[in-house]
């Protein structure tokens, strides 16, 4: 870890006023000093319509809560007797989820008595403990996931609800809505900043009333979705999981319009319409997402369920210039690079460290991949999995090829490290009869080692080819370095890849899952089977091997490998 720069520290000090402040605002709001106190919120008197939650359910979690434990992020709290409000316990993800409600899709999933008894003493109870907004529970994003979650399932709990506690909860719904209006500005930026937007203009869209307060969160959203969202879809953090968690806030919106007979937005229809358009690019054969840039755990039926609503069948784009990546598909093989550098500042807390990495599968067999970013309940793990030997690339003398960029103010504003990428990355992308090659280089190491990384990659027409050059060498001239440095080729295996090294030590066999081979045959350096840890998955199943090609740098240095099918 490094402390921030002159030039990041301004940046810093810039957005510090504006953003990742603890809500201050929140406190403040319910003070009649400041012009009005808890009755003076706009109240919810009845819901136009409900909107849906594109997000699956799980029957499961009644029987959790009824063991006095629940699990959010991969992490086990129990509670007991005790109100799960009531604990301090948990992580702060822990917390944001239980604060968040996305839980009560859980109880409506069940379907049954006994889980909308326990969904409306669980809000009762919140309600109870939360007259006032002060503490955790009140943070913007926090605040927001609520808003969405009570409104998309006010039907389920609502619906032949006691009037006293019909009227509880669309009281401090308009409680609601009136500090998130005041303190949106101090979420986080990114995810938390846009969620807390779309949550006010759900809320307008589906709440009578509120046209007046539509029309300014609607600029709001607009606003923002033309600053996160890139001209191909994807997003300012360079993290296709964000793609992802915005599409299942944005397309039940998309809905409400409907619904209501109003016209959408054309920022909002079009960003939709890309970031579909992204997904389904970078989008692997297993149906998960390629893991850069902080995508974690990927659930293909999650996929599935937000892509059913892309109608758009134009040919994927090979290349998604402002986002950065390369995608190859060539016979039933799927490529995909990371060719940029690393994301804005404030929007790199979970950004990796691994320029010009990259995943591949065999038609729906993982083949090549990342090591992919922890869950909520693995942060622990968040630096280990950014760092270059985390990724399919090359790494030198063990060191990242980017700062990762640590201080108070930078943990408030990105949640976590903020990334200082290469200055420089590069990308020149070819087709010839079929064949695709891909080059590009970063200056990650030139500052500390005077060394550019650069990579090739051919790919043959029916896919069954990959051919790759890793070369280090300097920017100009011929470099002699006053010691050789070591480094580490590194090629993560997908699980249920098996690999061995065969006689002579330049080869490598490798055998999927479905019993499919292939072999690594290498050429400047030598190959070495390793463990390494895959971070996506439960604390219980990190375990993987890895495949690295290690030599030593003493001044222009090319690795040649070639990566083959094996037809039986």
């Amino acid at each position: 870890m490094t402390a921030p720069n002159l030039s990041e520290r301004w940046r810093i000090w810039r957005l510090g006023p504006k953003r990742g402040h603890p809500p201050a605002k929140g406190r403040t709001v319910s003070r009649p000093l400041f012009g009005w106190s808890r009755s003076a919120a706009a109240p919810v008197s009845q819901f136009l319509l409900v909107p849906s939650d594109l997000r699956s359910g799980d029957p499961d979690f009644l029987l959790e809560y009824r063991k006095g434990q629940l699990c959010f992020g991969g992490e086990i709290v129990r509670f007991d007797r005790q109100s799960p409000f009531a604990i301090d316990g948990g992580s702060a993800a822990w917390q944001r989820d239980l604060h968040g409600f996305g839980w009560l899709r859980d109880l409506a999933a069940a379907a049954t008595p006994d889980a909308l008894q326990a969904a409306r003493a669980l809000v009762a109870d919140w309600l109870a403990r939360n007259r006032r907004p002060r503490g955790r529970a009140w943070q913007a994003d926090v605040l927001a996931r609520r808003v969405i979650s009570w409104n998309a399932h006010s039907g389920f709990l609502l619906e032949g609800a006691e009037p006293d506690f019909f009227r509880a909860v669309t009281d401090s719904l308009g409680l609601h809505l009136r500090v998130l209006t005041a303190t949106h500005q101090t979420a986080r930026p990114g995810l938390p900043h846009l969620t807390c937007l779309l949550a006010m203009l759900l809320a307008d869209l589906t709440i009578e009333g509120r046209d007046d307060a539509r029309a300014v969160s609607e600029k709001l959203v607009l606003n923002e979705l033309s600053l996160q969202i890139l001209t191909d879809g994807g997003h300012l953090s360079r993290n296709s999981s964000t793609v992802l968690e915005v599409l299942y806030d944005l397309l039940p919106l998309r809905r409400c319009y409907a619904a209501r007979a109003l016209e959408v937005p054309p920022v909002l229809a079009q960003s939709v319409s890309r970031m579909l358009t992204y997904l389904r690019t970078m989008r692997l054969g297993d149906g998960t997402l390629a893991r850069f840039n902080g995508v974690g755990p990927s659930r293909p039926d999650a996929m599935a369920t937000i892509l059913s609503f892309d109608t758009d069948e134009t040919p994927l784009p090979t290349e998604l210039p402002a986002s950065g990546y390369i995608r190859i598909e060539r016979g039933a093989t799927v490529l995909i690079m990371n060719c940029a550098s690393a994301p804005p500042l404030e929007y790199s807390g979970a950004a990796d460290a691994g320029f010009l990495s990259l995943e591949m599968t065999d038609g729906r067999d993982p083949l090549l991949v990342n090591a992919g970013y922890p869950g909520a309940g693995r942060l622990i793990d968040a630096p280990a999995a950014r760092a270059t030997a985390s990724q399919t690339t090359l790494c030198l003398n063990g060191q990242s090829s980017a700062r990762f960029i640590s201080s108070p103010a930078i943990t408030r504003i990105c949640g976590d490290a903020a990334l200082g990428g290469p200055p420089n990355v590069t990308l020149r992308f070819m087709q010839v009869q079929g064949e695709c090659a891909v080059e590009a280089s970063h200056d990650g190491y030139l500052q500390s080692h005077q060394m550019i990384h650069s990579r090739r990659l051919e790919l043959s027409s029916d896919g069954q080819k990959l051919e790759g050059r890793d070369r280090l060498g300097p920017r100009h001239g011929v470099l002699r370095l006053g010691r050789d440095l070591p480094f580490a080729i590194h090629f993560h295996l997908a699980r249920g890849v098996a690999a061995d090294i065969e006689s002579g030590r330049t080869s490598v066999a490798l055998r999927l899952a479905t019993g499919q081979a292939w072999r690594l045959v290498v050429d400047g350096a030598i190959p070495h089977i390793e463990m390494s840890q895959r971070f996506d998955r439960a604390q219980s199943d990190t375990t993987a091997r890895q495949i690295v090609l290690r030599g030593d740098c003493s001044g222009e240095t090319v690795v040649q490998w070639t990566l083959e099918r094996v037809n039986n």
